[in-house]
């Protein structure tokens, strides 16, 4: 039985393809509770990073260098420190801070999330599959998805890069799929930062008259 993406529940208000990508921006919506464990076994709820921006990345097999490249693009984008550094070192670097930020306010910080799009397996195979991501990234936790939950919940587009971009009040608001242009991921950067932005106005107490 095929699964029905649960991506058509998030309405959108802006649809836009180019030759390889394809980007989506929603009304703000909660998403659904995700939890996944790591390649140590470590636990992790999506809702534990409340108060901050989240992109999550997540594909299959084949998609996995196209994910990593991104997410080493905008980490490096907002936090300019971590670059040169090794993953190990570059998940510290300081966050960029809010141009004119209002004092007494907090900037969001923008956190990358690696996900593997792995599917049903069983047990023996989650064993050997965990191996080797300790091998291959033993510095940066990645969140392995042995339910199918970012494939049935999201945009999904195989052998590629895949993204959805979460704000401080745990909102989906924009998705990407496919191979971004410069302007395009420019453009995504820009939305990222916009959200961080509007998150500090909104931390600012009107003035009684």
């Amino acid at each position: 039985m095929q699964l029905t993406p649960r991506l058509l529940l998030f309405p959108f208000l802006l649809f836009a393809t180019s030759l390889n990508a394809e980007v989506l921006i929603y009304r703000p919506i909660a998403v659904p509770k995700i939890e996944m464990e790591d390649q140590f076994q470590k636990p992790y709820r999506l809702d534990r990073y409340k108060d901050d921006v989240v992109i999550l990345l997540f594909g299959d097999k084949e998609g996995a260098d196209a994910n990593k490249i991104l997410g080493r693009a905008i980490l490096e984008s907002f936090h300019p420190q971590a670059k040169g550094k090794t993953p190990g070192q570059a998940r510290f670097a300081p966050i960029l801070e809010i141009v004119n930020q209002p004092p007494g306010t907090r900037a969001p910080e923008v956190h990358t999330i690696a996900i593997a799009s792995i599917g049903k397996v069983p047990n023996l195979v989650k064993v050997l599959i965990r191996n080797q991501f300790q091998k291959a990234s033993p510095e940066v936790p990645v969140w392995l998805d042995f339910n199918e939950t970012m494939r049935t919940t999201f945009k999904f587009k195989p052998s590629s890069a895949n993204l959805v971009v979460i704000d401080p009040k745990g909102n989906l608001r924009l998705s990407a799929s496919g191979n971004l242009s410069q302007a395009e991921f420019t453009d995504l950067v820009n939305a990222i930062e916009g959200i961080r932005v509007e998150s500090v106005n909104t931390q600012i107490t009107p003035k009684t008259p």
